[in-house]
């Protein structure tokens, strides 16, 4: 009752308020706006020349915050398009970054990729040791979040919310397992990539992980059942507004080389040649192309993931089942005339 009172009287108001904005200084147009943006009668076209007008750096930062939250956020991307561009004011450029609808456009990932590329990729352990608090971290920081901002588009393409399917969630680690395991730093030569979803899978498997290179190409050529699935045992911290699961380090330290972890690869999977039951749930997959190796596979279950194209199930001579369910899929035809069962 509360907020529909509340939603009537801004209703009733809005056209006064829209009036009298002008007059109001610019620390009040942003509190105005933070309350304006709670009515969806209320375009953001209606207030943006309110940022074209303003000189309070900080004013405009906290403003573009607000701006992304109307309705018609999207519709005026063409505002941060512009605010892309900056290249003097890395509080704002970073913050039109931070705040910049995650839509599939072209011209806004090319102005990520053209930030990526002017910036500096330092980590941020780099950064602290070398120039802490300089125009050096706050590079950082504009590369960093141009390149989340990027992946949570590429996210977005890869893993659309449906209605009435739960979203899978995307996996990350802490800054702390990302820095112990050597994530954030260049991979070897020639190396293999290991997820850490898996090897934790491994370690709770086995109850430890293989201490050598020969002991982890053991286990990956004679493993025949891999359950990836997200619980206690595998996720620390669950972060539900952005359907994001926080996975539990695998270990202290990376894996003896060649092979090092990555967040994001799962071609380890294709090189589990006795594999012969495979189970990946509620997860988003980067890449499912690991499949088509999966020669000796019986049991297949990608129940609640963003697995898509039916074709690469066709690929698996051995398939006896399927579980496909809460998946939105492409190509069902193929399943038409396939010798093994699905489960959709």
């Amino acid at each position: 009752m509360v907020g529909q009172e509340r939603e009537h009287i801004l209703t009733q108001w809005c056209p006064m308020i829209l009036e009298k904005l002008p007059q109001l200084s610019e620390k009040e147009q942003v509190h105005i706006i933070s309350i304006l943006q709670q009515n969806e009668g209320v375009k953001l076209k209606q207030v943006r020349w309110v940022f074209e007008q303003m000189q309070d750096p900080e004013q405009k930062e906290e403003l573009l915050g607000w701006f992304a939250k109307f309705p018609d956020a999207v519709e005026n991307l063409d505002l941060w398009l512009s605010l892309l561009e900056e290249r003097e004011d890395l509080e704002l450029l970073n913050r039109a970054i931070i705040t910049v609808p995650i839509v599939n456009d072209s011209k806004l990932k090319e102005c990520l990729l053209q930030i990526q590329k002017e910036f500096s990729s330092m980590t941020q352990y780099e950064v602290r040791i070398i120039k802490p608090f300089s125009r050096c971290e706050q590079e950082y920081h504009v590369y960093n979040n141009a390149h989340s901002k990027e992946k949570a588009i590429w996210y977005e393409e890869i893993n659309p919310q449906v209605a009435g399917v739960p979203r899978p969630y995307l996996l990350q680690l802490s800054y702390f397992d990302m820095v112990n395991l050597h994530l954030e730093q260049t991979p070897p030569e020639h190396g293999i990539p290991i997820h850490p979803l898996i090897a934790l899978a491994i370690r709770n498997q086995f109850h430890r992980l293989p201490s050598t290179a020969y002991d982890w190409n053991h286990v990956f050529s004679k493993l025949k059942n891999l359950s990836l699935e997200l619980d206690r045992k595998t996720v620390c911290r669950w972060k539900d507004g952005t359907n994001t699961a926080y996975l539990i380090g695998p270990d202290e330290y990376p894996p003896a080389e060649p092979f090092y972890y990555c967040m994001g690869d799962w071609s380890i999977i294709g090189r589990m040649k006795q594999l012969k039951a495979l189970s990946i749930s509620r997860i988003c997959v980067e890449d499912f192309s690991f499949l088509t190796q999966c020669t000796t596979l019986e049991r297949l279950s990608l129940c609640n993931t963003n697995f898509s194209d039916c074709r690469l199930l066709l690929q698996l001579p051995k398939l006896k089942s399927v579980d496909l369910r809460w998946c939105r899929l492409e190509y069902t035809e193929v399943l038409e005339s396939v010798s093994f069962s699905c489960r959709l």
